[in-house]
């Protein structure tokens, strides 16, 4: 009943003729009926065979010293499978101090072997998920991102070849720009024709589906067509897995890994490769939409800094927060000059005191604003410049504070006031 209780079996085994006799439980670990004979030499093929000289070293040990053995090995059962078990034993002796019998009681691990392995393996591809994203994440190539990706997976999988795909169906091409290869391709990436590749390969793709074989020369879609088997022994393939993106429903890019001996794909290489794919994915649209911005930034640059104004932004409590360079050249400051404490002083003090007498840059903060107002030149005179001022508000509806320019009409003004003085004729 003990033994019931603790799922242990006991065994027995004669030195004297190599009988080995067990319970029914010891004996279904094995998977042999509880009536089978077995002898040591049946026991011994039943052994891992890494595992058999360390087994025999520890009971060795064990009669020489009189001690238990504990050891922790494989076994091969009748169905094939492996399986892991803990035995525990001594020997039984003369009064001569001979051994004769050997007995002990064995332990099935293999389920607790299976979920530490388990434990291990998620905990393994947490640590590379998360290394991969500080790697892809610093990147801001996204050609660097694919190799990158592709590279580490192949690592950590221990396969041949890996690579990113984006998939443009209207063009009829799956664009592999970056793949990592052990020396079978070039990692410059490739261009493929969808309609080559058939509703075969596409059509599970587009429907979200992984496509992989454990042998490409199993596979129906290929050992049925010579080309196709010559094509893939030329590039040295024998087992493939590719994993489809998805976007809104539309296939946007695939992510492959090949390797030239076959080899199953269990789910969790399956479900690490469609997370590779969905991170890489991210990664690279992050990098393209910073590039966009760049070059957004870049163009406003180019178009406020050879624009013939003043440009500047001011927060709610106008504040300066930014100015062009055409404002530093024309106030005479550097651009590394702190520009939001003084800038009140380069306006005319009677413009300057209309202006903070207004109730529109603390009240009225949706309206567009346009005045005349002086500003000090570095020559020390005053030039009119025309401002307008519009309101920024933000997405909430916040009030965030003005954007303007402020254009010289100096010389204008002056005509203009000339053309108002009386003729003397």
């Amino acid at each position: 009943m003990a033994l019931d209780v603790g799922k242990l079996g006991a065994w027995e085994r004669d030195l004297e003729t190599g009988e080995i006799t067990g319970t029914p439980t010891f004996k279904n670990f094995f998977g042999l009926p509880p009536d089978a004979l077995l002898s040591h030499e049946a026991f011994q093929n039943m052994i891992h065979p890494s595992d058999v000289d360390r087994l025999n070293q520890a009971i060795a040990f064990s009669l020489k010293t009189k001690t238990d053995f504990h050891i922790e090995h494989r076994i091969i059962r009748v169905d094939g499978r492996i399986g892991r078990v803990l035995v525990r034993g001594g020997g039984v002796f003369d009064q001569h101090s001979k051994p004769i019998r050997l007995m002990g009681v064995i332990q099935d691990v293999t389920e607790r072997e299976r979920i530490k392995e388990e434990i291990s393996l998620v905990q393994r591809q947490q640590e590379f998920l998360s290394k991969l994203n500080e790697q892809i994440g610093s990147l801001d190539d996204p050609y660097a991102i694919m190799e990158t990706s592709a590279k580490s997976i192949a690592h950590f999988l221990k396969v041949d070849n890996t690579g990113y795909g984006e998939v443009f169906e209207d063009r009829d091409i799956i664009a592999i720009e970056r793949e990592w290869s052990k020396g079978l391709f070039s990692n410059e990436g490739r261009i493929e024709k969808i309609s080559d590749l058939g509703p075969y390969v596409f059509g599970p793709l587009r429907q979200g589906m992984p496509l992989f074989t454990e042998d490409v020369l199993n596979d129906p879609w290929v050992r049925d067509d010579p080309e196709k088997i010559v094509m893939y022994k030329s590039v040295n393939v024998r087992t493939i897995l590719t994993v489809p993106l998805l976007k809104n429903g539309r296939l946007v890019a695939a992510f492959y890994v090949s390797s030239s001996q076959p080899r199953p794909w269990p789910a969790e290489d399956i479900s690490l490769v469609q997370e590779v794919a969905d991170r890489t994915w991210i990664a690279i649209e992050k990098a393209r939409a910073n590039i966009r911005t760049r070059e957004i930034e870049e163009r406003l640059r180019m178009v406020t800094e050879t624009f013939p104004a003043l440009i500047w932004s001011v927060d709610p409590d106008l504040r300066l927060t930014y100015v062009n360079e055409r404002w530093n050249m024309l106030m005479g400051r550097s651009p590394d000059q702190p520009y939001h404490t003084d800038w009140q002083s380069l306006i005319h003090p009677d413009d300057l005191a209309a202006v903070m007498s207004k109730e529109w840059p603390r009240a009225d903060r949706q309206t567009s604003h346009t005045l005349e107002i002086r500003y000090l030149s570095p020559d020390g005179t005053y030039r009119w410049h025309l401002v307008r001022a519009v309101p920024t508000i933000g997405e909430a509806g916040e009030f965030k504070g003005w954007h303007g320019t402020s254009i010289d009409i100096h010389e204008y003004k002056l005509a203009k006031e000339a053309d108002k003085k009386p003729s003397i004729i």
